[in-house]
């Protein structure tokens, strides 16, 4: 006897896949929030709270969008992460870091 596989999503399913889908999608970069965002890092590093820094400009980092001026804001918080990794010796994230400000 043959068993025939189907597949079918519940409504369940399809509400969880649209959560997860909505939860994963970017929203537009906002030039003041994004600017602000960086001038935290910035602030974070002058401080010296180093791994708070790195997750704010891994945020700048991750921020969607083609823009000049948002292009500009990646590439510099990539060069901010690579100057906190050379000062606490770690070399190969810097160097990863300073490959993607290029």
């Amino acid at each position: 006897m043959k068993v025939k596989k189907t597949y079918c999503l519940s409504l369940f399913g399809l509400a969880v896949l649209v959560l997860c889908i909505r939860g994963v999608a970017v929203p537009a970069a906002d030039q003041k929030n994004t600017s602000e965002l960086f001038s935290q890092g910035t602030v974070a590093l002058n401080e010296g709270k180093y791994d708070h820094a790195i997750s704010v400009f891994d945020k700048v980092t991750q921020t969607a969008g083609r823009e000049e001026w948002l292009i500009e804001l990646r590439a510099q918080a990539f060069v901010e992460k690579s100057k906190i990794y050379f000062r606490q010796r770690a070399y190969l994230p810097a160097i990863d870091n300073c490959y993607f400000a290029i």
